[in-house]
């Protein structure tokens, strides 16, 4: 009753080269400012093509103006549950998947065969925020993937922080 769930969808036809993709930055959504609450999942989809391999980008999580991820994975498959690319087979689990994709664009019946998504849920696991939140992917290992992503972030929040400085501490003062 707190804060209200919140769905972000992002488009990211031509991702830039070098750059982590930006799934959710709370400053900007909706009517943008700071919000705090809770990160709880992503979906997404990372191929229209068949292309598994654009997943070796890794997640990055930024909280309250953090200059360094609170969280940072090793790959974005893992984040979906699957090492190995789900060996190219399609899993659904409660938290987390690959559920839909051929295991290339050879084996690929027809068009939708082509589209490789993935999402991953933290229901028991949510990350908290205050301020602010930044959820960003790699595409491709070192940002150089040319895949078109769609993503969804899924997280509940107010638009209001909830985490204020009221003092400071000095070492050694």
């Amino acid at each position: 009753h707190v804060t209200h769930f919140h769905a972000t969808y992002r488009d990211h036809p031509s991702p830039d080269a070098g750059k982590d993709l930006v799934l959710l930055d709370t400053r900007e959504a909706e009517s943008g400012g700071e919000w705090s609450g809770n990160f709880v999942g992503t979906s997404w989809i990372f191929s229209h093509r068949a292309v598994l391999n654009t997943l070796e980008g890794d997640p990055r999580f930024f909280f309250d103006d953090s200059e360094s991820s609170q969280a940072y994975g090793t790959g974005t498959e893992e984040w979906g549950g699957g090492g190995d690319y789900w060996g190219g087979r399609n899993m659904t689990l409660p938290f987390a998947g690959h559920p839909v994709g051929a295991r290339s664009a050879k084996e690929a019946k027809c068009d939708e065969d082509l589209i490789q998504s993935a999402y991953r849920f933290l229901l028991a696991d949510l990350m908290p925020f205050g301020r602010r939140a930044v959820i960003r992917l790699e595409h491709g290992g070192v940002n150089d993937s040319t895949e078109h992503y769609e993503t969804v972030t899924y997280w509940y929040g107010v638009n209001r922080p909830t985490l204020v400085k009221t003092d400071e501490l000095k070492v050694a003062d």
